[in-house]
């Protein structure tokens, strides 16, 4: 539970909101105390003021200052307030009430007042600096002495302090309980969609792949949601793929296993002579199995990044003469015209001459695949952007447009019926996909229902 996030942000809040209305708090009742001490110190001096008037006029009256001590007592009752007396020499003349009698009283220049009274063992002590004073005249204006507030011991400022404790402490309480409210709505907003995610990683992790949330926030938050999803459907596609790439794969294996077991079965029945003939198809198909398995590990390897080129100084003009001398007999068999045309001074290419010997082979096979009798495949090559752009162009039956993004797909066909005299294995265009690229290159097809199809495959030049 303590390992929640949410209670951990709570906590956090807390704590922070805590020390920041302590220090707030702290600083504050520093300043109320400080300024009351002011504004008492600012009121005293007035009504000391008036004390040393009424002192004046008392004193007059009475025609001495003998009678000082009398009138400050009947002064002091009337006010309340502790009164000290001092002459110009700064030393006491009277106090009031009388307990400040027993106690030692002394005042320094700078008006700062000490009090010490010792009873019974104990001694209490208290200072007042720059307490508040007033000057006391004679008749003819001159200054006689000083009449001062002493420290009183019921401390108003401590009072005035202390009876904020309350309203502060219940301030403190409801800031408290707004932030604790606050945190846990934002924690909800911001960890609710969180907590969605994980409930949906854990589906997904028992292989619920249709697993999607919610993203509609523009926020870091939204964002996580939406690569979450976009991860959900790759991962789903991926897993599609496998399953559809299994499927393929055992399609195309049982084919030819299928037709060497029946002519296995039917020499062993006697049934088929076990002559040239019989030897001769049971070795086509063996060469096909074979062919499929050599197909599927290349296209493994370049998929994974780990197939090895042999990469040297290749001319284009002798890559496609060679391919296209070899290809010649196919086409002519399958009543084709082949032409090609090669721009002069094309720049050298690094590349494996096996490898690009195989990309061109698997794009003729698919070119005269889908091409009819009579009609025309043409191989054409120039240079393009420092490097060579090489176009093998049919003028069979096209591609539909909605089968044009699928066509490098492994084992994609465009006729549903799977035929290889129409479609092969589909793996050829994938395995130039990924050996086009495996180069450096790329590799696109343009095509119109009836036009025919071009393949296009673009070379970096050599560095």
């Amino acid at each position: 539970m303590l390992g929640s996030l949410r209670i951990r942000l709570l906590v956090a809040m807390l704590v922070v909101s805590g020390v920041a209305v302590g220090v707030a708090g702290f600083l504050f009742a520093r300043t109320a105390q400080r300024e009351f001490q002011r504004f008492s110190v600012a009121g005293e001096t007035t009504d000391l003021e008036r004390l040393a008037v009424a002192l004046e006029s008392r004193c007059r009256e009475r025609g001495d200052w003998e009678g000082a001590p009398s009138v400050l007592a009947q002064l002091g009752a009337v006010s309340g307030r502790h009164l000290i007396l001092v002459g110009q020499d700064h030393r006491t003349v009277t106090v009031w009430p009388e307990e400040l009698t027993r106690a030692n009283v002394s005042v320094q220049p700078d008006h700062t007042i000490a009090i010490r009274l010792e009873e019974d063992g104990i001694v209490e002590e208290a200072v007042l600096v720059n307490a508040p004073h007033a000057s006391v005249r004679s008749g003819d204006g001159a200054i006689v002495g000083t009449l001062y507030a002493a420290p009183s011991p019921d401390r108003p400022g401590q009072a005035f302090a202390d009876s904020l404790v309350r309203p502060f402490a219940i301030l403190v309480l409801a800031i408290l309980a707004t932030v604790l409210a606050a945190t846990f709505f934002l924690s909800r907003r911001v960890l609710g969609p969180v907590e969605t995610l994980t409930v949906a990683v854990r589906q997904m992790e028992q292989g619920d792949l249709t697993q999607r949330v919610e993203a509609h926030s523009g926020d870091e938050i939204g964002e996580l949601a939406r690569a979450f999803n976009a991860m959900a459907e790759t991962i789903a596609r991926d897993e599609q793929l496998r399953r559809d790439l299994v499927n393929d794969v055992a399609h195309e294996l049982r084919t030819p296993l299928t037709n060497i077991r029946c002519q296995v079965e039917a020499i062993q029945d006697g049934l088929v002579a076990a002559d040239a003939n019989a030897l001769a198809s049971l070795h086509e198909e063996v060469m096909l199995l074979n062919s499929l398995i050599d197909d599927l590990r290349d296209l493994s390897l370049a998929e994974a990044g780990r197939l090895s080129l042999n990469r040297q100084s290749v001319s284009i003009d002798e890559a496609i003469g060679s391919v296209v001398a070899a290809f010649g007999p196919r086409a002519a068999a399958g009543g084709l015209s082949l032409e090609v045309r090669v721009a002069a001074d094309l720049p050298t290419i690094e590349a494996d001459p096996v490898r690009l010997g195989q990309v061109l082979r698997n794009l003729l096979e698919n070119a005269a695949a889908h091409t009819p009798p009579g009609g025309c495949i043409e191989v054409t090559a120039g240079a393009q952007d420092g490097g060579v752009a090489i176009t093998v162009r049919d003028s069979g039956a096209g591609i539909a447009h909605e089968h044009l993004s699928r066509v490098f797909e492994r084992f994609y066909r465009t006729d549903p019926s799977r035929s290889r005299t129409t479609g092969g294995a589909g793996l050829g265009l994938a395995i130039v996909k990924q050996l086009v690229e495996a180069h450096g290159g790329k590799v696109a097809v343009e095509s119109e229902p009836g036009q025919g199809a071009a393949f296009t495959v673009t070379l970096p030049g050599s560095q």
